[in-house]
């Protein structure tokens, strides 16, 4: 997964496994990542407020199967699935609602039939690279193997997304834990 300082990955895990967003930079973009497990209407409200806000929810792909989410479109190493909502009331796009939606993907009770399609939140089979390592870092943390991510925009820059130093200061100011993955290719 990554190679980084031990310390800074134990401070990344402990925070997810207490709900918390880190970032987990790929030498290209910071994502912002949280256990899927613990998404709530607050934290998505932080994530929407400093992301791009399109939300997906990184899985194994045993868990893909079992929730019969084919997939929309493969890109690198991940292969979005079919959009989902779970079932209940609301349109599914309020944060209460996603936050529902993510927390049941990560649920191991969670069945097909729980979400209708197409939804609001975007399930991506992860792989070997940054996908895969979101949803390491979620079951090391103790919660379900499932990781919802959306990357930082750049404050300084708002057309592009945040990257390098502004990732650090991102992290300073809000008191949150940053990982740096560095995919075996780019070594």
């Amino acid at each position: 997964m990554t190679t980084h300082a031990p310390a800074r990955l134990t401070h990344a895990i402990s925070a997810l496994a207490a709900g918390e967003p880190i970032i987990l930079a790929d030498g290209h973009e910071g994502h912002l990542v949280f256990a899927a497990a613990s998404a709530s209407p607050a934290l998505l409200a932080f994530t929407v407020r400093h992301t791009c806000g399109f939300l997906r929810v990184a899985m194994t792909p045993e868990d893909c199967r079992r929730l019969d989410l084919p997939p929309m479109h493969y890109r690198g190493d991940q292969a979005q699935r079919v959009t989902v909502d779970l079932r209940g009331p609301g349109t599914g796009i309020s944060g209460a609602d996603r936050a529902r939606t993510i927390a049941a993907l990560a649920a191991p009770g969670s069945v097909a039939d729980d979400f209708s399609r197409p939804g609001h939140v975007v399930p991506v089979e992860a792989g070997a690279g940054f996908t895969g390592a979101a949803v390491e870092l979620a079951n090391r943390s103790g919660h379900p193997p499932a990781a919802a991510y959306s990357t930082l925009v750049s404050a300084e820059n708002p057309p592009y997304m945040a990257r390098g130093d502004e990732l650090n200061r991102f992290a300073a100011e809000h008191g949150l834990a940053i990982v740096r993955f560095e995919p075996l290719g780019r070594r």
